[in-house]
């Protein structure tokens, strides 16, 4: 198994409660994140938490595959989201998204850790295709946000 990461960054102009507003509920997700644009037949379950640690969404799609994602962590600059991925293939993610101050902004990163062993690189290399998909996600988290 091999490990990977990607971490993509954005500054946007907008203070850091209104972007956790986003980032701690996944009903909000639905507004910013890229993969929910993936699958026009996607099917959502909430359960757990409305928002922060505790939260808890489940999907399944034609071209998305099912997985869960649950807040394991939340504090007014950073949210961590646990991955687990069951079709097309199993593996488990771990994303974070850290929030920095800046003067009239806030710096956002989505960072992505988690491992690929020979096949799943071979069919889905992770810093090929989701680097793109993270800078499109942080694009709409910023027109959101400031929007």
């Amino acid at each position: 198994m091999r490990e990977y990461e990607i971490r993509r960054s954005i500054e946007i102009a907008a203070p850091p409660e209104r972007i956790l507003d986003l980032l701690t509920s996944f009903r909000q997700w639905r507004r910013w994140s890229p993969f929910e644009q993936q699958d026009a037949d996607l099917e959502r379950d909430y359960r757990g938490a409305a928002r922060g640690v505790g939260a808890i969404y489940e999907y399944r799609g034609k071209r998305s595959g099912a997985g869960t994602l649950e807040i394991t962590e939340a504090s007014d600059r950073h949210v961590h989201v646990r991955v687990s991925f069951r079709k097309p293939f199993k593996t488990v993610s771990e994303h974070d998204f850290l929030l920095r101050d800046g003067s009239e902004s806030t710096d956002v990163t989505w960072r992505m850790v988690g491992t690929q062993n020979a096949l799943t690189k071979f069919v889905f290399p992770a810093q090929k295709f989701l680097g793109p998909v993270f800078d499109q996600g942080l694009q709409q988290l910023k027109g959101v946000a400031e929007g």
